[in-house]
Protein backbone atom coordinates (compact mmCIF):
# COMPACT_ATOMS: atom_id res chain seq x y z
CA UNK A 1 0.00 0.00 0.00
CA UNK A 2 1.30 3.46 -0.82
CA UNK A 3 1.47 6.22 1.74
CA UNK A 4 -1.72 7.87 0.51
CA UNK A 5 -3.65 4.63 1.05
CA UNK A 6 -2.05 4.30 4.48
CA UNK A 7 -3.24 7.77 5.47
CA UNK A 8 -6.74 6.97 4.26
CA UNK A 9 -6.81 3.68 6.14
CA UNK A 10 -6.08 5.37 9.48
CA UNK A 11 -8.16 8.44 8.58
CA UNK A 12 -5.18 10.65 9.37
CA UNK A 13 -6.06 14.22 10.27
CA UNK A 14 -4.54 17.17 8.42
CA UNK A 15 -3.17 20.12 10.36
CA UNK A 16 -1.96 23.54 9.30
CA UNK A 17 1.08 25.22 10.81
CA UNK A 18 2.85 28.30 9.43
CA UNK A 19 0.94 28.08 6.14
CA UNK A 20 2.02 24.46 5.61
CA UNK A 21 -0.08 21.31 5.86
CA UNK A 22 0.85 18.09 7.65
CA UNK A 23 -0.63 14.62 8.03
CA UNK A 24 -0.82 13.50 11.64
CA UNK A 25 0.36 9.99 12.51
CA UNK A 26 -0.74 9.25 16.11
CA UNK A 27 0.49 6.55 18.49
CA UNK A 28 4.01 6.63 17.07
CA UNK A 29 5.52 5.27 20.30
CA UNK A 30 2.77 3.37 22.08
CA UNK A 31 3.24 2.94 25.84
CA UNK A 32 0.75 0.75 27.68
CA UNK A 33 1.33 2.69 30.89
CA UNK A 34 0.17 5.94 29.31
CA UNK A 35 -3.43 7.02 28.82
CA UNK A 36 -5.11 6.92 25.43
CA UNK A 37 -4.86 10.69 25.11
CA UNK A 38 -1.17 10.68 26.06
CA UNK A 39 -0.48 7.98 23.48
CA UNK A 40 -2.54 9.77 20.83
CA UNK A 41 -0.66 12.99 21.45
CA UNK A 42 2.60 11.16 20.91
CA UNK A 43 2.25 11.96 17.24
CA UNK A 44 4.40 12.93 14.33
CA UNK A 45 3.31 15.43 11.68
CA UNK A 46 4.63 14.78 8.17
CA UNK A 47 4.59 17.48 5.52
CA UNK A 48 2.28 16.52 2.68
CA UNK A 49 4.00 16.34 -0.71
CA UNK A 50 3.47 14.45 -3.95
CA UNK A 51 6.63 12.41 -3.30
CA UNK A 52 5.45 11.42 0.17
CA UNK A 53 1.96 10.43 -1.03
CA UNK A 54 3.18 8.27 -3.92
CA UNK A 55 5.89 6.43 -1.96
CA UNK A 56 5.19 3.22 -0.05
CA UNK A 57 7.44 3.56 2.97
CA UNK A 58 5.32 5.16 5.68
CA UNK A 59 4.89 2.01 7.77
CA UNK A 60 8.66 1.60 7.92
CA UNK A 61 9.37 5.31 8.23
CA UNK A 62 7.47 5.76 11.49
CA UNK A 63 9.44 2.89 13.00
CA UNK A 64 12.75 4.47 12.13
CA UNK A 65 12.25 8.18 11.49
CA UNK A 66 14.98 9.78 9.41
CA UNK A 67 15.31 12.95 7.34
CA UNK A 68 13.66 11.82 4.12
CA UNK A 69 10.50 13.82 4.90
CA UNK A 70 9.96 17.17 6.56
CA UNK A 71 8.31 16.61 9.90
CA UNK A 72 6.99 18.63 12.79
CA UNK A 73 6.61 17.70 16.44
CA UNK A 74 4.50 19.81 18.76
CA UNK A 75 3.05 19.53 22.24
CA UNK A 76 1.06 22.74 21.90
CA UNK A 77 -2.37 22.11 20.33
CA UNK A 78 -2.89 25.87 19.96
CA UNK A 79 0.02 26.10 17.53
CA UNK A 80 -1.70 23.97 14.88
CA UNK A 81 -5.06 24.18 13.12
CA UNK A 82 -7.14 21.09 12.39
CA UNK A 83 -8.45 21.10 8.80
CA UNK A 84 -11.98 19.85 8.26
CA UNK A 85 -10.93 17.68 5.33
CA UNK A 86 -9.05 14.52 4.43
CA UNK A 87 -8.17 15.60 0.88
CA UNK A 88 -4.47 14.84 1.16
CA UNK A 89 -3.72 15.55 -2.50
CA UNK A 90 -5.28 19.02 -2.34
CA UNK A 91 -3.24 20.09 0.69
CA UNK A 92 -0.13 18.50 -0.78
CA UNK A 93 -0.61 20.68 -3.85
CA UNK A 94 -1.08 23.73 -1.60
CA UNK A 95 2.27 22.97 0.01
CA UNK A 96 3.95 22.78 -3.37
CA UNK A 97 2.42 25.98 -4.72
CA UNK A 98 3.53 27.72 -1.53
CA UNK A 99 6.92 27.96 -3.25
CA UNK A 100 5.30 30.68 -5.37
CA UNK A 101 4.24 32.48 -2.18
CA UNK A 102 0.58 31.51 -2.65
CA UNK A 103 -1.65 30.86 0.34
CA UNK A 104 -4.92 28.96 0.15
CA UNK A 105 -6.94 32.18 0.08
CA UNK A 106 -4.88 33.30 -2.93
CA UNK A 107 -5.80 30.27 -5.05
CA UNK A 108 -9.45 30.39 -3.93
CA UNK A 109 -9.63 34.04 -5.05
CA UNK A 110 -7.89 33.25 -8.32
CA UNK A 111 -9.00 36.24 -10.38
CA UNK A 112 -7.92 38.72 -7.68
CA UNK A 113 -4.56 36.99 -7.30
CA UNK A 114 -3.99 36.85 -11.06
CA UNK A 115 -4.24 40.64 -11.26
CA UNK A 116 -2.20 41.18 -8.09
CA UNK A 117 0.62 39.24 -9.80
CA UNK A 118 0.40 41.60 -12.78
CA UNK A 119 0.89 44.52 -10.39
CA UNK A 120 4.41 43.17 -9.80
CA UNK A 121 5.38 43.63 -13.43
CA UNK A 122 7.88 46.27 -14.47
CA UNK A 123 5.28 47.95 -16.68
CA UNK A 124 2.83 48.56 -13.84
CA UNK A 125 5.04 51.30 -12.40
CA UNK A 126 6.46 52.45 -15.75
CA UNK A 127 3.35 53.13 -17.77
CA UNK A 128 3.12 54.44 -21.31
CA UNK A 129 0.11 56.56 -22.30
CA UNK A 130 -1.67 53.55 -23.85
CA UNK A 131 -1.31 51.52 -20.65
CA UNK A 132 -3.45 53.54 -18.28
CA UNK A 133 -6.74 51.83 -19.14
CA UNK A 134 -5.11 48.44 -18.61
CA UNK A 135 -3.78 49.59 -15.25
CA UNK A 136 -7.33 50.54 -14.21
CA UNK A 137 -8.57 47.10 -15.30
CA UNK A 138 -5.83 45.36 -13.32
CA UNK A 139 -6.54 47.44 -10.21
CA UNK A 140 -10.30 46.91 -10.54
CA UNK A 141 -10.08 43.10 -10.64
CA UNK A 142 -7.17 42.91 -8.17
CA UNK A 143 -9.42 44.67 -5.69
CA UNK A 144 -12.32 42.27 -6.13
CA UNK A 145 -14.08 44.25 -8.89
CA UNK A 146 -14.12 47.40 -6.82
CA UNK A 147 -12.33 50.74 -7.06
CA UNK A 148 -12.65 54.42 -6.15
CA UNK A 149 -14.81 55.16 -9.19
CA UNK A 150 -17.28 52.49 -8.15
CA UNK A 151 -17.36 53.82 -4.60
CA UNK A 152 -18.15 57.28 -5.94
CA UNK A 153 -20.90 56.00 -8.23
CA UNK A 154 -22.41 53.93 -5.44
CA UNK A 155 -22.56 57.12 -3.40
CA UNK A 156 -24.00 59.40 -6.08
CA UNK A 157 -26.01 57.13 -8.38
CA UNK A 158 -27.80 54.57 -6.24
CA UNK A 159 -30.99 54.25 -8.34
CA UNK A 160 -31.70 52.72 -11.77
CA UNK A 161 -31.31 55.00 -14.78
CA UNK A 162 -33.56 54.34 -17.77
CA UNK A 163 -31.90 54.24 -21.18
CA UNK A 164 -33.07 52.96 -24.54
CA UNK A 165 -31.59 49.97 -26.33
CA UNK A 166 -30.26 52.26 -29.09
CA UNK A 167 -27.97 54.15 -26.71
CA UNK A 168 -24.40 52.94 -26.34
CA UNK A 169 -23.46 54.78 -23.18
CA UNK A 170 -20.37 54.54 -21.02
CA UNK A 171 -18.63 52.37 -23.62
CA UNK A 172 -20.51 49.40 -22.18
CA UNK A 173 -20.55 46.05 -23.89
CA UNK A 174 -24.14 45.59 -25.05
CA UNK A 175 -23.82 42.14 -26.51
CA UNK A 176 -24.01 38.77 -24.81
CA UNK A 177 -21.03 36.94 -26.20
CA UNK A 178 -21.06 33.90 -23.98
CA UNK A 179 -24.53 33.04 -22.73
CA UNK A 180 -27.79 31.71 -24.04
CA UNK A 181 -30.42 33.70 -22.24
CA UNK A 182 -34.06 34.70 -22.45
CA UNK A 183 -32.87 38.30 -22.17
CA UNK A 184 -32.45 39.88 -25.58
CA UNK A 185 -28.71 40.39 -26.00
CA UNK A 186 -29.30 43.81 -27.60
CA UNK A 187 -31.13 44.94 -24.47
CA UNK A 188 -28.69 43.65 -21.87
CA UNK A 189 -25.35 44.45 -20.35
CA UNK A 190 -22.81 41.73 -19.59
CA UNK A 191 -20.73 42.37 -16.47
CA UNK A 192 -18.98 39.01 -16.62
CA UNK A 193 -20.99 37.63 -13.72
CA UNK A 194 -24.52 38.53 -14.77
CA UNK A 195 -26.66 39.87 -17.59
CA UNK A 196 -28.61 43.03 -16.76
CA UNK A 197 -31.47 44.50 -18.76
CA UNK A 198 -30.39 47.92 -20.02
CA UNK A 199 -33.66 49.55 -18.98
CA UNK A 200 -32.90 48.64 -15.36
CA UNK A 201 -29.14 49.21 -15.47
CA UNK A 202 -27.50 51.57 -13.03
CA UNK A 203 -24.34 53.54 -13.73
CA UNK A 204 -22.55 50.99 -11.58
CA UNK A 205 -23.80 48.18 -13.84
CA UNK A 206 -22.60 50.06 -16.92
CA UNK A 207 -19.22 50.70 -15.35
CA UNK A 208 -18.78 47.01 -14.52
CA UNK A 209 -19.81 46.06 -18.05
CA UNK A 210 -17.31 48.55 -19.49
CA UNK A 211 -14.51 47.16 -17.31
CA UNK A 212 -15.46 43.64 -18.40
CA UNK A 213 -15.15 44.64 -22.06
CA UNK A 214 -11.79 46.28 -21.37
CA UNK A 215 -10.69 43.07 -19.64
CA UNK A 216 -11.56 41.09 -22.78
CA UNK A 217 -9.69 43.61 -24.94
CA UNK A 218 -6.66 43.46 -22.66
CA UNK A 219 -6.27 39.69 -22.38
CA UNK A 220 -6.81 39.17 -26.12
CA UNK A 221 -4.32 41.89 -27.11
CA UNK A 222 -0.90 40.56 -28.12
CA UNK A 223 0.59 44.01 -27.49
CA UNK A 224 -0.47 43.75 -23.85
CA UNK A 225 1.70 40.66 -23.39
CA UNK A 226 4.61 42.23 -25.26
CA UNK A 227 4.46 45.35 -23.09
CA UNK A 228 3.51 43.91 -19.69
CA UNK A 229 5.18 40.48 -19.60
CA UNK A 230 8.58 41.40 -21.02
CA UNK A 231 11.51 43.01 -19.21
CA UNK A 232 14.77 44.63 -20.21
CA UNK A 233 17.51 42.12 -20.96
CA UNK A 234 21.02 42.29 -19.53
CA UNK A 235 22.23 41.03 -22.90
CA UNK A 236 22.90 44.06 -25.09
CA UNK A 237 22.01 42.01 -28.16
CA UNK A 238 18.47 41.48 -26.81
CA UNK A 239 16.28 44.46 -26.06
CA UNK A 240 13.62 42.61 -24.08
CA UNK A 241 13.00 39.10 -22.81
CA UNK A 242 9.94 37.41 -21.28
CA UNK A 243 9.48 37.93 -17.56
CA UNK A 244 9.63 34.23 -16.71
CA UNK A 245 9.15 34.81 -12.97
CA UNK A 246 5.80 36.52 -13.43
CA UNK A 247 4.63 34.15 -16.17
CA UNK A 248 5.53 31.06 -14.12
CA UNK A 249 3.47 32.37 -11.20
CA UNK A 250 0.46 32.95 -13.45
CA UNK A 251 0.78 29.47 -14.94
CA UNK A 252 1.20 27.83 -11.52
CA UNK A 253 -1.93 29.58 -10.26
CA UNK A 254 -4.04 28.43 -13.22
CA UNK A 255 -2.61 24.91 -13.18
CA UNK A 256 -3.56 24.58 -9.51
CA UNK A 257 -7.15 25.41 -10.43
CA UNK A 258 -7.16 22.77 -13.16
CA UNK A 259 -5.74 20.13 -10.83
CA UNK A 260 -7.81 20.82 -7.74
CA UNK A 261 -11.15 22.50 -8.43
CA UNK A 262 -14.37 21.25 -9.98
CA UNK A 263 -14.91 23.69 -12.83
CA UNK A 264 -17.98 22.01 -14.26
CA UNK A 265 -20.41 24.22 -12.31
CA UNK A 266 -18.42 27.42 -12.25
CA UNK A 267 -20.58 30.44 -11.52
CA UNK A 268 -24.30 30.23 -10.82
CA UNK A 269 -27.64 30.65 -12.55
CA UNK A 270 -27.19 34.43 -12.56
CA UNK A 271 -23.79 34.31 -14.19
CA UNK A 272 -23.09 35.22 -17.78
CA UNK A 273 -22.35 31.55 -18.42
CA UNK A 274 -25.63 30.47 -16.82
CA UNK A 275 -23.86 27.92 -14.64
CA UNK A 276 -23.65 25.15 -17.23
CA UNK A 277 -21.32 24.52 -20.11
CA UNK A 278 -24.13 23.87 -22.59
CA UNK A 279 -24.71 27.63 -22.76
CA UNK A 280 -21.16 28.42 -23.84
CA UNK A 281 -20.85 29.47 -27.46
CA UNK A 282 -17.33 29.34 -28.83
CA UNK A 283 -15.14 27.63 -31.38
CA UNK A 284 -11.54 26.70 -30.85
CA UNK A 285 -10.19 26.41 -34.38
CA UNK A 286 -6.65 25.65 -33.23
CA UNK A 287 -7.08 22.68 -30.91
CA UNK A 288 -8.70 19.75 -32.64
CA UNK A 289 -7.62 17.44 -29.84
CA UNK A 290 -10.10 19.18 -27.57
CA UNK A 291 -12.77 19.40 -30.26
CA UNK A 292 -15.39 17.49 -28.27
CA UNK A 293 -14.85 19.58 -25.17
CA UNK A 294 -13.26 22.71 -26.56
CA UNK A 295 -15.49 25.10 -24.69
CA UNK A 296 -15.32 23.53 -21.26
CA UNK A 297 -13.88 25.68 -18.52
CA UNK A 298 -10.99 23.23 -18.31
CA UNK A 299 -10.01 23.61 -21.95
CA UNK A 300 -10.41 27.40 -21.84
CA UNK A 301 -7.96 27.61 -18.94
CA UNK A 302 -5.60 25.04 -20.46
CA UNK A 303 -5.58 26.94 -23.75
CA UNK A 304 -4.77 30.14 -21.90
CA UNK A 305 -1.87 28.39 -20.15
CA UNK A 306 -0.66 27.49 -23.64
CA UNK A 307 -0.92 31.18 -24.58
CA UNK A 308 1.20 32.15 -21.56
CA UNK A 309 3.77 29.56 -22.59
CA UNK A 310 3.93 31.15 -26.05
CA UNK A 311 4.74 34.43 -24.30
CA UNK A 312 7.29 32.78 -22.02
CA UNK A 313 9.03 31.23 -25.05
CA UNK A 314 9.04 34.59 -26.87
CA UNK A 315 6.64 33.30 -29.52
CA UNK A 316 4.03 36.05 -29.36
CA UNK A 317 4.10 37.25 -32.96
CA UNK A 318 3.86 33.81 -34.55
CA UNK A 319 1.01 32.88 -32.20
CA UNK A 320 -0.81 36.21 -32.25
CA UNK A 321 -4.11 34.72 -33.48
CA UNK A 322 -4.08 31.95 -30.90
CA UNK A 323 -3.32 34.43 -28.14
CA UNK A 324 -6.25 36.54 -29.31
CA UNK A 325 -8.72 33.64 -29.21
CA UNK A 326 -7.38 31.97 -26.06
CA UNK A 327 -7.10 35.29 -24.23
CA UNK A 328 -10.61 36.34 -25.22
CA UNK A 329 -12.18 33.07 -24.04
CA UNK A 330 -10.26 33.20 -20.79
CA UNK A 331 -11.27 36.82 -20.17
CA UNK A 332 -14.94 35.91 -20.70
CA UNK A 333 -14.87 33.47 -17.75
CA UNK A 334 -12.31 35.43 -15.70
CA UNK A 335 -14.81 37.17 -13.34
CA UNK A 336 -16.17 33.74 -12.33
CA UNK A 337 -12.81 32.38 -11.19
CA UNK A 338 -13.44 32.28 -7.46
CA UNK A 339 -13.70 29.02 -5.57
CA UNK A 340 -14.84 27.57 -2.28
CA UNK A 341 -13.28 24.64 -0.52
Amino acid sequence: MNNLSFLKSINSNIYKSNEKFYACIPFVHYDAEKTYVENYNDSIYILLSSEFLTNSDLEYYIKDIDFRYETMVTNDPNSIQLMNSHNYAYFSNLNEIYAYEFKEEDVLNLNNTFMIILKDTYRYNNLETTDYLYKYVIDFYANGQYDDALILMNTIFNAPINVTSQNSTCGCNQQSTNCSSNVNSLNSLNTGTELINIDNATCVDKYKAAMYQLLINMLSDAEFYCNWLFIESEDEMLKKIPDATIIDKLIALLQFALDNFDLSNLGNTNSSYCGHTSSIKCEDVFNDALNNNNCSYYSIIQNYIDALNYVKNDKVIENKNKIYIYGKRFAEIFPLLKFNY
